[in-house]
């Protein structure tokens, strides 16, 4: 398993903690979408989980020391 994988509980916590805090945070600054800078993970689900409040995405990938992108592990999905 890749440390960036999916498991149920970041997927419940993404889903029903963070969305919400994300949906109250917009109310307060009275903006309907934010902008995105982070680790989204190896499926991208940061991005379809809060895509309501998303606007501009900008996604890092977090490579492994020492090895070029051709020698990093891939994920299927």
């Amino acid at each position: 398993m890749l440390p960036l994988s999916v498991t149920e509980n970041k997927q419940a916590i993404r889903q029903i903690w963070d969305k919400s805090i994300i949906r109250q945070f917009c109310k307060t600054i009275e903006k309907e979408r934010l902008s995105y800078f982070g680790l989204p993970g190896p499926d991208i689900r940061d991005f379809h989980d809060w895509a309501d409040y998303l606007d501009w995405k900008t996604g890092i990938e977090l490579l492994n020391k020492g090895k070029n992108r051709e020698e990093q592990p891939s994920v299927s999905q």
